[in-house]
């Protein structure tokens, strides 16, 4: 067993979050899983990085934060954009083609490539696994863009002997996760849920992405399909982000509201507003995923694995319920240090 080989597609907030993650080189305050397909997070080796924003692009990542001063030696390089630019993001000059991107990857020997792009780029981000799957590399898509959960595009990984994970990263505790856990929560104590909808503002560039109509409108069909999953029966419900606030930077605010009826005819209403810091929520879903996509490459279980899907995903190709997929994923992947 050896290292695993990541390239990274973005270095946003969620990114940055992920690379001070591996730089600790093993184990960090508040690591969910140590061992996954029999690696550590010690095990993941950064082969390259990518983003599209000319103030990363070109410059080592400890220039770019204070905490990646461990990652001295790495640049970040010029990634692919196919999707109109982004609101308040100024572009990079001599953006690489699938091609190239594709000739690199085989070259560095990259494992996994990790999808952190922007809400929004749909093309950019099929691109991208069109170049993994060209490359022999596996790809984990955090993006609302449709890939593993295309029957086709899971297929074509399969016959190519590699494995695929998506769609929508699900964050460890979001505003989405939360909502799952507290319809399931009264759905097992016999209740039953009405209705319910969930609104969620913040800062940074992914949100002031996902406002867009077209965006907005994929993200809140993923998650209203996530919520769906958790219960029997059909409800009513919506979700999505409603706001962009600059002054929130990483932070995210989600207000989830939940209507239900329980003896006798007798109702209730749940309201909960959830504050967080955003990004350090997806690292630990990201390293497991990161992990399990490897481990199940070298088990002969190609494609896009259900376990893998439905554990760290909103719209996964077989949804299940979240506890479900927890349970489904520790089973099959997660060892015990």
């Amino acid at each position: 067993m050896g290292s695993i080989r990541i390239a990274l597609l973005g270095v946003g907030m969620a990114g940055l979050s992920l690379l001070e993650a591996l730089s600790f080189k093993g184990s960090f305050e508040g690591l969910w899983h140590r061992k996954v397909g029999k690696y550590g997070v010690e095990d993941l080796e950064l082969a390259a990085v990518y983003d599209v924003d000319a103030s990363k692009v070109g410059k080592p990542l400890s220039e770019i934060s204070e905490a990646l001063k461990g990652f001295n030696d790495v640049k970040v390089e010029a990634g692919l954009h196919l999707d109109e630019p982004t609101p308040g993001l100024s572009m990079a000059e001599n953006l690489r083609s699938l091609e190239e991107i594709t000739g690199e990857w085989q070259s560095l020997k990259v494992d996994v490539a990790v999808n952190l792009i922007t809400s929004g780029g749909f093309r950019s981000s099929q691109a991208y696994a069109e170049a993994a799957l060209k490359a022999g590399v596996c790809f984990l898509n955090a993006t609302p863009t449709r890939i593993a959960s295309s029957p086709p595009t899971a297929e074509a990984f399969r016959k190519a002997e590699l494995t695929l994970a998506g769609d929508d990263l699900m964050s460890q505790l979001g505003g989405t996760a939360l909502h799952r856990g507290l319809i399931r929560f009264l759905s097992k104590r016999g209740l039953t849920v009405v209705k319910s909808y969930e609104l969620d503002v913040g800062g940074g560039l992914d949100t002031l992405a996902t406002i867009k109509a077209n965006v907005k409108e994929a993200k809140r069909s993923l998650v209203g399909e996530a919520l769906k999953a958790e219960l029997a029966y059909a409800f009513p419900t919506m979700a999505g982000t409603t706001d962009y606030v600059d002054f929130l930077g990483r932070r995210r605010v989600s207000y989830i509201y939940i209507e239900g009826k329980g003896a006798l005819g007798s109702s209730f209403r749940l309201d909960v507003t959830l504050q967080s810091v955003d990004p350090p929520n997806a690292v630990n879903i990201l390293l497991d995923v990161i992990r399990a996509l490897q481990a199940a490459r070298e088990r002969g279980e190609y494609g896009a694995p259900m376990e893998v899907c439905a554990y760290g995903f909103k719209l996964p190709p077989k949804p299940l319920p979240l506890e479900e997929a927890e349970v489904a994923f520790a089973e099959k992947y997660v060892e015990e240090s």
